[in-house]
């Protein structure tokens, strides 16, 4: 009871774990000094540089600010001085550059490794979808060539393709780089995937079918 009464107000203040950046480092960073020279451009047939200072700068805004903003991007010093956008930022607008490099300063590094990886918009099919589009029915029938003048469509099977593989593999070449069937019958290429080596259209399609509508 007899203990002196503390004010809050005397509480001792925590140090932050991290120090914040001093707002006066931005600031401090976009004052302009007029008298800070910059390289203006090359005279004389390009064979001397020409130097001015921020105070020329400034005092030309007044009357031609077009002039200005072409000195102002140029993006190359000369001998170790930089260009006026490095020099006199308040003068070109370039404050936020100044700022931006602060700001990667002080910023802590993140290891690539370390980003979220995003969902794909697609989903992948399993495995087992791919397996069972490219099972090859041996039986399955496919629109093999017209005969009879091109009067009459002549079916197969995979069964005579994959028999022909074994004799003459450019045959079979020749009929599964068909791309039309005949009568709601598919050429061997959609039909006798395994033996004509296209199971990639099947996944493809399959991709397609899988994927969500996008109006």
């Amino acid at each position: 009871s007899n203990s002196p009464s503390v004010s809050p107000l005397a509480s001792p203040v925590l140090p932050l774990l991290q120090p914040t950046p001093s707002p006066t480092d931005a600031t401090t960073a976009c004052v302009e000094d007029a008298s800070a020279t910059y390289f203006h451009k090359m005279v004389d047939d390009d064979t001397k540089p020409r130097y001015k200072t921020c105070k020329y700068l400034q005092d030309e805004m007044v009357k031609n600010s077009k002039k200005v903003e072409k000195f102002c991007k140029m993006k190359n010093g000369h001998d170790r001085v930089p260009p006026a956008r490095d020099v006199c930022m308040n003068t070109c607008g370039t404050c936020s550059r100044a700022d931006m490099s602060i700001n990667a300063s002080n910023s802590p590094s993140v290891s690539p490794l370390a980003s979220p990886v995003l969902p794909l918009l697609q989903p992948t099919p399993s495995p087992t979808d791919a397996t069972t589009a490219c099972v090859e029915d041996a039986s399955a029938t496919y629109f093999h060539k017209m005969v009879d003048d091109d009067t009459k469509p002549r079916y197969k099977t995979c069964k005579y393709l994959q028999d022909e593989m074994v004799k003459n593999s450019k045959k079979v070449e020749k009929f599964c780089k068909m791309k039309n069937g005949h009568d709601r019958v598919p050429p061997a290429r959609d039909v006798c995937m395994n033996t004509c080596g296209t199971c990639s259209r099947a996944d493809m399609s399959i991709n397609a079918s899988n994927s969500p509508s996008v109006s």
